[in-house]
């Protein structure tokens, strides 16, 4: 889904090149389509004299500018300035005030208030608004991360700075007519950017398992780009793998399904021969691995999964870093495991546009009636029409009115675009060539009825069983070497039940019915219960009777005590005494600049541990 502006300036580069032989510096007020990922838009901007606020969707991409080094090992950027955990509006007011020649802030749509509040504050948000270059970076999240309203917020911002500038890899024409005032340019290049091979498959399970269980060979380690957890769970379990990353958000219900796997950011240096990823890692990092294989996988059968290939699907199989001379970082290969509806009807962004914004200014045109007439007979606004109306439009803090927002107009238009691709596999095709992609379409035609049924063949009871037969101490007449080399294979084909066998008592497993997913959840609880004896003696050398602690202190050393006992649970201040560890009161703490801060004041401590008086 990628449409193009009349009034597009075309540029050609090579494949190698960067940006900046295209633009000695940004131009202000553009949009510029970049091509490709990794391109060097933002370092050319860090690396440009002027004053510059880079507006970034994730928290990793932050991470990863701020810890960038050059070829010396020395900071490729020290004078960067990065909003995230912990920094203070004050901080942000000394930064401003500070004499260097040219600032350099970089900051997620979340915490850019903070900017705005700490100019306001010292009087100089004119000059902030007029001297400081803002960039709108990875600028398709705007209608693709439509459960943020920061995100609507920043491009709303964007338009009171004077010198400013979208741009993407894979962007979105946005339907703001305020957007008609920018230059707009196209880097294209001499070649395609990669080829990606389309699987057609009758069953998404059973190709993905034929990479997994190697059926279809490939080289390096394999990188897939899969959104949902469940799918990923699922896989792992049917390709029986033993060791693999998942990288997804760090949710309870995701580390239910995977928390053996479970790792918050991929680090170069530390990939596993399968790694996954979910929506939360399509973008925002470098992937630096020696001819990797990746793979995006989409199920028409399964929304979620079903991301947008010129969007979020570009953004996935371009995580990898490619160097020019260096064959040993380009993929050696790129897949795209999918299926279609079969359907040969396909309706246009445009039309998509037509349609949304009649609608949209209907409603709104409608519900602004309404409003009159509630107020001409004193009523109250009906809930369920407000949040309706919300979809499209934001309300008046003060009257209620409803104004049309175009971006959440567009997240509708994107939304309902990307998922025309999937109508049929020539589509699909299109999408990706229309990326830059060279492509080529294969057909996978096999079912996994037979694998599945091969794997199913024993019962979860009966597979318990079998451990409780061949546990060494059980054993009667069997062959030792036979009975090891049956328990064995057994133990490497079933990790998680013979964990069960060992950790669960016949009381907990009858319990589950002898479902896997409520087996796994003891096991969770089980691990949880043991770490939480770690805590308990971890907590008595941080937090002290009759001492007082800010929420934030609370939480951030619950958080390291957590981390450190392999207790998997996110820490809020509030667990002290709600786990009745300790009795607590409400009080005001001072912080570190003197300003009182909400937090705690521990009462008594409700639990005892017991020292072991054995000696070795």
């Amino acid at each position: 889904m990628q449409s193009q502006k009349s009034n597009e300036e075309p540029i050609t580069l090579k494949l190698t090149d960067y940006i900046d032989k295209a633009f000695k510096i940004l131009p202000n007020n553009s949009f510029i389509h970049k091509g490709r990922c990794g391109i060097g838009g933002t370092h050319l901007e860090l690396k440009t004299d002027r004053n510059s606020i880079l507006i970034v969707p994730i928290k990793s991409i932050i991470t990863d500018k701020i810890n960038s080094t050059n070829e010396y090992g020395e900071l490729e950027y020290p004078n960067l300035f990065a909003i995230k955990g912990g920094v203070k509006i004050t901080d942000i007011e000394e930064y401003l005030q500070k004499d260097i020649p040219f600032k350099k802030i970089i900051v997620t749509p979340d915490s850019l208030y903070k900017i705005i509040e700490a100019a306001e504050n010292i009087e100089i948000i004119n000059k902030l608004y007029s001297d400081f270059y803002l960039i709108l970076d990875e600028a398709h999240s705007v209608i693709t991360e439509y459960f943020r309203e920061s995100m609507v917020d920043a491009f709303e911002l964007l338009f009171n700075f004077k010198n400013k500038i979208i741009i993407s890899a894979t962007p979105y024409y946005f339907s703001d007519p305020r957007m008609e005032e920018f230059s707009y340019y196209r880097i294209k290049f001499d070649e395609p950017i990669d080829k990606i091979t389309i699987i057609n498959t009758r069953s998404i399970r059973a190709c993905v398992n034929a990479f997994l269980t190697g059926e279809m060979k490939t080289k390096g380690n394999l990188h897939i780009f899969y959104n949902s957890v469940t799918e990923i769970a699922e896989a792992i379990e049917l390709a029986e793998l033993k060791d693999c990353n998942v990288h997804c958000a760090d949710k309870e219900e995701n580390l239910e399904k995977v928390y053996q796997f479970f790792k918050p950011q991929p680090i170069k240096g530390e990939y596993k021969k399968v790694n996954f990823y979910t929506t939360s890692h399509f973008e925002g990092w470098n992937l630096e691995d020696i001819n990797p294989t990746i793979i995006l996988v989409t199920d028409v059968n399964k929304p979620h999964t079903k991301v947008g290939i010129s969007n979020k699907g570009v953004q996935a199989v371009g995580r990898q870093r490619i160097k020019e001379n260096h064959p040993e970082t380009k993929p050696f290969a790129i897949y795209h495991i999918t299926n279609h509806r079969n359907r040969l009807t396909f309706k246009t962004l445009e039309e998509f546009k037509d349609e949304y914004l009649f609608d949209a200014n209907w409603d709104m045109e409608e519900y602004n009636r309404y409003l009159d007439a509630c107020k001409t007979n004193n009523r109250e606004p009906n809930k369920d029409k407000t949040e309706f109306v919300k979809r499209y439009t934001t309300l008046d803090k003060e009257i209620g009115y409803a104004k049309l927002c175009y971006q959440k107009t567009d997240q509708f238009i994107n939304e309902s675009a990307c998922n025309e691709e999937f109508n049929h596999i020539d589509y699909i095709q299109q999408a990706w060539e229309n990326s830059g992609f060279q492509t080529d379409v294969l057909e996978h035609k096999q079912t996994l009825e037979k694998t599945i049924q091969r794997k199913t063949k024993k019962s979860v009871k009966e597979i318990l069983s079998d451990f409780e037969t061949l546990d060494p101490e059980n054993r009667k007449n069997q062959f030792i070497t036979f009975a090891d080399q049956a328990l064995d294979k057994l133990i490497n084909t079933q990790p998680t039940l013979y964990k069960a066998y060992q950790m669960l008592t016949k009381e907990e497993i009858n319990s589950t019915d002898y479902k896997m997913d409520e087996i796994k959840k003891l096991l969770i609880l089980k691990d949880n219960k043991d770490a939480e004896m770690k805590v308990l003696k971890l907590l008595p050398l941080t937090f002290s009777v009759g001492n007082r602690y800010t929420k934030d202190y609370i939480k951030a050393k619950l958080q390291d005590i957590y981390n450190k006992a392999g207790y998997k649970k996110n820490a809020t201040a509030e667990q002290l005494k709600n786990s009745d560890w300790y009795d607590t009161k409400p009080c005001k703490v001072k912080d570190k600049e003197g300003k009182d801060k909400n937090g705690f004041e521990i009462l008594r401590m409700n639990f005892k541990l017991r020292v072991s008086t054995r000696q070795d």
